[in-house]
């Protein structure tokens, strides 16, 4: 699968594997351990999750990333919003793969994957209005998803504004190096205007992911 989708996706390991993973897409072991054969929604995530993480890398989302990175440096971006804005980068960037994975049969793939990692998400939540649920609600918005917005109704028609941004950028035929220079340009526009809105809101993961 991996392979169809190109050339530049890296090797795909079992973790603790001898090579480590470095620039590889490394998968848990234990997502085949059990029963054989395989059932068959087991291996519909497995597909899913390879074929987001092969898109992620044909698409240079690490090129976004090194981008918006050099941007937060410039502007002298605190370590709070540092985490909360990589938030909004990390999962934009899920949204733009996975857009581009339904121009094909391998958009039913990386929807079993997505509905598991969100369903996943949401364990993490707790009954606070946090900028990580705004990211779980903006994910399944994006996706056609019908979600109470509550409090978060006006971030996150900012972030559904975003969506329909990202969606053209991977259907605007431009080369792949322009398409990272937009998306990174999209994310920082998008910083100014929700920032205000949400730098003040409770955070439960503080981990910076870039």
């Amino acid at each position: 699968v991996a392979g169809h989708i190109g050339q530049n996706v890296g090797r795909i390991e079992w973790a603790g594997m001898s090579g480590d993973g470095e620039g590889g897409i490394v998968l848990d072991p234990g997502l085949v351990a059990g029963k054989y054969p395989l059932p068959s929604r087991k291996f519909d995530y497995l597909v899913g999750l390879v074929t987001h993480e092969s898109i992620h890398r044909t698409q240079w989302s690490d090129l976004v990333w090194k981008k918006v990175d050099e941007a937060c440096g410039d502007m002298k971006m605190k370590i709070s919003d540092k985490i909360i804005f990589q938030k909004i980068v990390h999962t934009g960037e899920d949204i733009y793969v996975d857009h581009i994975s339904e121009h094909s049969i391998l958009g039913g793939y990386t929807l079993s994957a997505r509905n598991l990692a969100i369903e996943m998400a949401k364990q993490g939540l707790k009954p606070v209005t946090s900028v990580d649920e705004l990211m779980v609600l903006w994910w399944k918005s994006a996706f056609g998803e019908e979600v109470d917005s509550g409090p978060y109704e006006e971030p996150l028609a900012i972030l559904d504004d975003l969506t329909r941004e990202l969606v053209e950028v991977g259907r605007s035929g431009r080369g792949v190096t322009a398409r990272c220079e937009f998306r990174s340009d999209l994310y920082l526009d998008i910083w100014e205007k929700v920032r205000d809105l949400i730098s003040s809101w409770h955070v439960i993961d503080k981990m910076l992911l870039w």
